[in-house]
């Protein structure tokens, strides 16, 4: 992880919760009827939707092959709804094991998150989605997952009790939880005056840049979409360039970090874009921020 962020998150534990709470951010999960090969590009190699296919993270089979780091976070209590559940159990601490490190630290150690694994539909319905966003998606449609932050309560991941959206939409998830939670957190104008500094200055301005570097490659990389997906692309764009530019974020995340077959289809399907995440040369570019896959 970068040091710099790593000196950030330090100093997170005290700061953040200081700038208020909202509910934001609703992910939804494939149709399993017509689910394609796992792994296959996370950013939407069928042109069908912008959303996740596939299961994320290794298949761990019982509680015996999970890493010792994993079974921590279990014991911590900070993993809710699956305690006497062990199916729902593995699905999560699978898709966890795709999450970024630096992201995992944010979230359960600075953040002081939990993940809460319920009726996501009952506690998510009143997230938010434009009709450019339902439009992308497809129509009204069930939330399988969002992130929610109230006040007096823990910043939550919820997810709906099926496996299967457990892998789909975790690790997307996350990265919702960076862009709308935590940057926009750092760059409220009522944030303490240390968010003023230039550490943190530098980490929101590579953030801005980066993604608008990364939603003019994706759209260019997605000509290759028939015309009435680039036509829903463009109405979300011009609608919300801000949100529009957090789902090609967080649709990058999950197809770089989900498996090796989506790693491998980013790479190939969407050059583009995969060229600025895993950009080099510029600061805090993600692949600098996250760290290199785990495949």
């Amino acid at each position: 992880m970068n040091q710099r962020l790593t000196t950030i998150l330090v100093m997170l534990t005290i700061c953040l919760p200081v700038l208020g709470s909202c509910k934001r951010a609703a992910v939804t999960a494939p149709n399993n009827n017509n689910q394609p090969s796992r792994g296959i590009a996370l950013l939407d190699g069928s042109g069908e939707k912008v959303t996740a296919v596939g299961e994320c993270g290794p298949n761990f089979a019982n509680l015996d092959v999970v890493p010792a780091a994993f079974l921590n976070l279990d014991r911590a209590g900070v993993l809710k709804g699956v305690e006497s559940k062990p199916e729902l159990k593995l699905a999560l601490l699978s898709a966890l094991a795709a999450v970024p490190r630096s992201l995992l630290q944010l979230f359960f150690l600075n953040l002081r998150g939990e993940i809460l694994v319920t009726d996501a539909n009952k506690i998510c319905k009143d997230t938010p989605l434009t009709q450019e966003e339902r439009e992308l998606l497809g129509g009204p449609t069930e939330i399988s997952a969002c992130w929610v932050a109230e006040a007096k309560e823990p910043l939550r991941l919820v997810l709906a009790e099926n496996p299967h959206v457990i892998r789909s939409v975790l690790l997307r998830l996350f990265a919702y939880m960076y862009s709308e939670y935590f940057i926009a957190r750092i760059q409220d104008t009522n944030a303490p005056a240390m968010f003023q500094e230039s550490n943190w200055r530098e980490l929101t301005t590579a953030f801005i840049e980066n993604n608008q570097l990364m939603t003019e490659a994706f759209v260019a990389d997605s000509k290759n979409f028939g015309h009435q997906k680039m036509v829903s692309l463009e109405n979300l764009r011009s609608a919300n360039p801000r949100k529009f530019a957090n789902m090609v974020f967080a649709n990058a995340v999950d197809s770089y970090y989900c498996s090796a077959q989506s790693n491998q289809a980013f790479a190939s399907r969407f050059k583009l874009t995969y060229g600025v995440f895993t950009e080099a040369s510029r600061p805090l570019t993600p692949i600098k921020v996250f760290g290199p896959s785990l495949w």
